[in-house]
């Protein structure tokens, strides 16, 4: 990606995969921003979907 909400223009990568722990499903997004020397995590969400 070339843009996200609230941070600046730029070259971007979102991960998202579903998770099973203790029952209860997720999603997990991991973002990362690439860097004059590699690819920098910038944020990790979960979105929990079970009970």
């Amino acid at each position: 990606m070339k843009s996200l909400p609230n941070v600046p223009d730029g070259e971007y990568v979102v991960i998202q995969y579903q998770t099973i722990f203790s029952g209860k499903q997720s999603t997990e997004s991991l973002t990362l921003s690439k860097s004059k020397t590699g690819w920098v995590v910038i944020g990790y969400f979960i979105n929990s979907l079970g009970q």
